[in-house]
């Protein structure tokens, strides 16, 4: 396997980055708390998470830049999981297409409880470590980047907007029977948010994973990734 000798400067601007690291893991942590409407305690994780992150950061990226086998690990998991959302979004608005089937879905215990157990490892784990992973891998670098922006804008929204509103609709249904009009609009709403948020993940990961200008494998002898 061929490794990469990052430049000092390359590490340098790791480590640079490093405290916007728990800056925005604290933001993300608060935005994300108006879901279950505890922002300061969700801002808590995020800063004590982030603090953590931040720690290691430069060790995971070094690893990255040196082992293809560790940059590709994160990135290769991510992608059968984008799958596994985005086949549930596809199989949610199949079985809710109108609002009072919808209503009926929110009912089902299960159906927050599946987004949130896959969610929540890409949010806080497998997203970041890619990134950090794939550091010193330019061209990719800059993929992932795209991923994470349009994957964390999608989890704001839902944090704002699409989980606060199912959750409260999941519990008073019959207040959602009575703004009928608004249920009608999540729905398209969040079929939008399937369409740039979750296909989108889907794409980025694979050309990632597999285009030949994206991908990692060994004996790569692009230039940003020779020896120095």
């Amino acid at each position: 396997m061929q490794t990469v000798q990052p430049s000092d400067k390359q590490f340098q601007t790791m480590n640079g980055i490093g405290l916007t690291i728990p800056i925005l893991s604290t933001t993300f942590g608060y935005i994300s708390g108006y879901t279950i409407d505890q922002q300061l305690g969700m801002a808590g994780f995020g800063l004590l998470w982030g603090i953590l992150v931040m720690l290691i950061a430069s060790r995971i990226s070094q690893v990255g830049a040196r082992s293809i086998r560790q940059a590709n690990t994160p990135v290769y998991i991510m992608l059968p999981l984008a799958c596994i959302v985005l086949g549930g979004a596809i199989l949610g608005h199949l079985a809710g297409p109108n609002p009072n089937a919808f209503l009926q879905l929110l009912q089902q215990s299960g159906y927050g409880l599946f987004f949130f157990t896959l969610h929540s490892p890409f949010e806080w784990i497998l997203m970041p470590w890619a990134l950090i992973a794939n550091w010193h891998h330019p061209t990719r670098r800059r993929l992932l980047i795209i991923a994470a922006g349009i994957f964390y804008l999608g989890r704001v929204a839902s944090a704002l907007y699409f989980a606060p509103a199912a959750l409260y609709w999941g519990q008073h249904p019959a207040e959602a029977v009575a703004h009928i009009d608004q249920v009608t609009l999540w729905i398209y709403l969040d079929f939008i948010r399937l369409i740039w948020q979750d296909v989108g993940i889907v794409v980025l990961m694979l050309i990632a994973a597999l285009h030949p200008k994206f991908r990692l494998v060994n004996g790569d002898s692009r230039p940003e990734r020779r020896h120095t």
